[in-house]
């Protein structure tokens, strides 16, 4: 049987002069059910991506189908079946919790009866309950932000865009809430997923989509990606002096340094014989010592840094 996408598109063109969006012939598809991760650096497309699949931009070229409708005739019904979470604030600080997400299930026309008891589902399972008669204005920054999303689940939408959405938790609530996400789409609940912290992606995606320039770099499952960069090695060195020189030493073999963190310095390089020569000339330069080197695993943050670092180098 054909796997249903949500979101497909085709080659999609669209440029805004003012502030200089744009994308430049991307194409992906987003399965029904599915977690997609798209992931870039600031002023990437991303913002700009959100905008085009909740139709409040059309495409300049290309087609952009979204619940198998066309973005550029069907805007309103695509709009009835989505919720977005962006990052920005957006809700009546002076109200209460409940008010504010009251006044948005009226405005998105669900009937009193059944939107109380869509409020009182919500808040309870995103641990708010206890916060309904508080203002938002009272509410700590991550729980301002778990509203956000309990509003727009409101309507129960086929698609949930979601923008940096853990900006502000705690790593307990923070993992609560990605847990929360994996649920939804179980449940048939399609997510559309933006962020920064890439371990979040690693965690929560099922595929992910990275976008550079206007332009889709890489596609594919999280293992698939970091698979791509699997014959690079990486390690961790801790010295405990002379740090600036080890560096000096391993620019000098071509070596990567992909951190540095107190006494660590994460490298990495194709070739380990020149990890060997460059951490010997450095033990035998002025009787340097290595406290500690470790080797470990390739992350979707080395893909990532592998594949766009050198910008910000």
């Amino acid at each position: 049987m054909k796997t249903e996408n949500f979101i497909e598109m085709r080659n999609v063109w669209f440029s805004y002069r003012r502030n200089g969006e744009a994308v430049n012939g991307i194409s992906f598809n987003v399965k029904k059910g599915e977690i997609f991760g798209f992931l870039g650096p600031n002023g990437a497309g991303k913002t700009t991506t959100i905008r085009l699949i909740s139709t409040i931009f059309k495409p300049d070229k290309g087609d952009l189908n979204v619940f198998g409708l066309d973005s550029t005739r069907n805007g309103l019904e695509i709009r009835k079946n989505i919720g977005v979470v962006l990052q920005r604030e957006s809700y009546e600080y002076n109200m209460s919790v409940f008010s504010n997400m009251w006044v948005y299930g009226v405005m998105r026309g669900i009937k009193a009866e059944e939107l109380k008891k869509r409020i009182k589902y919500l808040l309870r399972k995103l641990n708010l309950w206890n916060k309904k008669s508080h203002k938002m204005s009272d509410l700590s920054q991550g729980q301002r932000r778990r509203v956000q999303i309990a509003r727009e689940l409101l309507h129960i939408p086929k698609l949930l865009i979601l923008d940096e959405p853990t900006i502000g938790l705690d790593p307990i609530g923070k993992r609560w809430l990605l847990d929360y996400f994996k649920k939804l789409a179980k449940s048939g609940t399609t997510i559309f997923y933006t962020t920064h912290i890439l371990n979040e992606a690693e965690y929560l995606c099922d595929r992910i989509a990275i976008i550079n320039h206007g332009k889709i770099v890489k596609i594919g499952r999280s293992e698939d990606l970091k698979r791509s960069i699997e014959k690079k090695k990486f390690f961790e060195v801790e010295v405990n002096s002379n740090q600036d020189k080890l560096v000096e030493i391993l620019k000098s073999y071509n070596i990567r340094i992909e951190s540095r963190n107190g006494k660590a310095i994460a490298i990495s390089s194709n070739n380990i014989d020149d990890v060997i020569s460059a951490l010997n000339k450095f033990k035998s330069s002025a009787h340097n010592s290595i406290e500690r080197i470790s080797s470990r695993h390739v992350s979707l943050e080395d893909m990532f840094i592998e594949l766009l670092g050198d910008e910000h180098e």
